[in-house]
């Protein structure tokens, strides 16, 4: 499906994220030399990609090793979460989930209140309705079990050898940055997830020629973007040359359904509001927006606008929202660096 060359790209990506993972957490930890640890998960992660590349086992028996392996690590996921403690942790992205439904339920403004760690929360109004069965279960955490499912449901859909699907899968289990999530109880890489699926679950139904209407893509797309701001990226990718070749009637439906939409899901935070000088300095948008500056963001957001023709297929999706939801990361990275 994708060339060599972007193969190499993706896996090199995925080293470098989880090594910075290892290196921060080793040096805290001190307990083994960090470059046994380096070299010791890179040999491992190619030494797995290349035994992919060199056996070629029975689809029954890659698709046995997929079921089972996903059954394993969902229970995995759910041990963790009922035998941690999240006011133990020294993380808050759970707590701050928790606070900001607490405050919606109660009809309070939800953007001054504090976590555990007393930082606020920054989760939009979507994100905050995906949380909300999680939070009335008892535990926000248990949104880390369900969008792995989503993940798992996801790769099953995908148009690709399940050789490759157990591969892509395994890397998934051995990511310790995607356990530092499960442990830590955080909804950041579940955002990311939930957006990835839900957009690439669209391109395969729409691939077997059935087609959403303006209407709801209009729904869906205000939905998605009202769970992290940076969703706009593969947003604009997915949306940007359908809507230019649709008729005035389709653009205005899909306007409309994603205004609606908007303006609803804002109303359930936003209208809480104790006094305007609280709304301009403590809202979602000005804490997710903090880590670059204006332009960058700005330029972060116009950058894929350049590039909506190119996406032609589900793999050149993929590529592009890569690279530009890489963009504002690494320059938020150097910048702080």
């Amino acid at each position: 499906m994708f060339k060599k060359s972007t193969i190499a790209l993706l896996l090199g990506f995925y080293l470098i994220i989880n090594l910075l993972f290892v290196y921060k957490y080793d040096v805290r930890l001190e307990q083994t030399p960090i470059l046994v640890l380096i070299f010791g998960y890179i040999f491992s992660i190619i030494s797995i990609f290349l035994l992919f590349q060199k056996i070629d086992l029975k689809k029954n028996l890659y698709k046995k090793l997929f079921f089972t392996l996903a059954i394993l690590f969902f229970g995995y996921t759910l041990a963790v979460n009922f035998l941690v403690d999240g006011e133990d942790l020294n993380a808050d992205r759970w707590s701050a989930m928790h606070v900001g439904i607490e405050s919606i339920l109660k009809g309070e403004y939800p953007y001054d209140k504090l976590s555990h760690l007393k930082n606020r929360t920054s989760n939009l109004p979507s994100l905050s309705l995906i949380g909300l069965p999680f939070y009335l279960l008892g535990d926000v955490g248990y949104l880390q079990c369900a969008t792995f499912i989503l993940w798992v449901f996801t790769i099953f859909k995908f148009p690709i050898f399940y050789s490759t699907k157990t591969f892509v899968f395994i890397l998934t289990i051995l990511s310790p940055s995607y356990h530092w999530e499960i442990f830590a109880k955080s909804d950041l890489m579940s955002n990311f997830i939930i957006i990835a699926c839900s957009l690439s679950l669209i391109l395969i139904y729409e691939k077997n020629r059935k087609k959403l209407s303006p209407f709801w893509l209009g729904l869906i797309s205000s939905f998605l973007l009202l769970t992290r701001l940076t969703a706009i990226v593969p947003l604009i990718l997915f949306y940007g040359k359908r809507f230019l070749n649709w008729s005035y009637k389709s653009k205005l439906v899909f306007i409309f359904a994603g205004l609606a939409t908007f303006v609803a899901l804002l109303s359930l935070t936003f209208l809480n509001f104790t006094d305007y000088e609280t709304l301009i300095k403590k809202n979602p948008f000005q804490l997710q927006n903090r880590q670059l500056p204006f332009l960058l963001s700005l330029g972060s957001i116009l950058l894929p606008c350049l590039f909506i023709f190119k996406v032609k297929n589900i793999k050149s999706f993929i590529q592009y929202s890569f690279i530009f939801i890489s963009v504002p990361v690494v320059l938020s990275f150097l910048i702080k660096w």
